[in-house]
């Protein structure tokens, strides 16, 4: 009961930490949002926590428990999602931003799942400096040449 608890509060850090990288890819109308990028943290919270728990109350020498698997399947997971982020239009590759927040965002979940909060904050922090802060020092795309007409 104390360690769901305490799992628990994990989860709840790590769904609070990823609140304002969704919100500013939700806020730039980005495919993955406010509750994308939250779902990402706590499912990666929870599966992490999960591993931990299982490792430290099954008897390790009958079973074979490795928590970097569950990491594997994580990283697995949010690769599938966000490639589905990722598509091209009129020549320009769009949305890997998005995939790559996706993933950050998972390694958060990841952190805070394992009690590792100070990695947990310091990644939401450089994260948002990332996506938010560096979004202004990127050029703007250049506009496509109109398409020619038949006359011409």
């Amino acid at each position: 009961m104390e360690q769901d608890l305490v799992l628990l509060l994990r989860v709840a850090i790590a769904a609070v930490l990823s609140i304002p990288i969704g919100w500013e890819r939700e806020y730039r109308a980005r495919p993955a949002g406010l509750r994308t990028h939250m779902l990402v943290a706590v499912s990666a919270a929870t599966f992490s926590g999960i591993a931990l728990l299982l490792v430290h109350t099954v008897d390790v020498e009958r079973a074979q428990l490795d928590p970097i698997r569950t990491i594997e399947a994580i990283v697995a997971g949010i690769g599938f999602i966000g490639a589905g982020t990722i598509f091209v239009a009129r020549d320009r590759v769009v949305g890997l931003t998005t995939a790559a927040s996706l993933l950050t965002t998972a390694a958060l979940g990841t952190a805070a799942g394992m009690g590792r909060y100070t990695l947990a904050v310091g990644l939401a922090l450089i994260t948002l400096v990332i996506v938010g802060l560096l979004h202004f020092m990127a050029p703007e795309p250049k506009e496509d040449p109109p398409e020619p007409t038949p006359d011409e």
